[in-house]
C-alpha cells in the first residue's frame, strides 16, 4: 500500500509540473502494437463483428451465474 501511495504522489507532483507525456515501457509497446497493424475496413468489420459476439457471450455467461446465483 505504501509503494501504491508514493507512485500517487509522484504521479501528482509530475503533472503539477506539466510532466504528462512520460512514457512507460508498457504504454510504449500498446502504442506501437496498436500502430503497427494494417488496418482496412474489411478487417475492422471482422474484428467488430467478432467483438460483438465475444461481448454478447460474456454478457450471457455472467447473467446466467447471476441467475444461479440468486435464483
Amino acid at each position: 500500500m505504501f509503494k501504491t501511495l508514493v507512485a500517487g504522489f509522484k504521479t501528482l507532483s509530475e503533472s503539477s509540473r506539466g510532466t504528462y507525456n512520460k512514457r512507460t515501457d508498457e504504454v510504449s509497446n500498446l502504442r506501437n502494437e496498436m500502430l503497427s497493424g494494417s488496418s482496412s475496413p474489411v478487417t475492422d468489420k471482422k474484428n467488430l463483428i467478432t467483438d460483438r459476439k465475444n461481448i454478447g457471450d460474456d454478457m450471457r455467461r455472467s447473467m446466467s451465474k447471476m441467475a444461479m446465483n440468486n435464483g
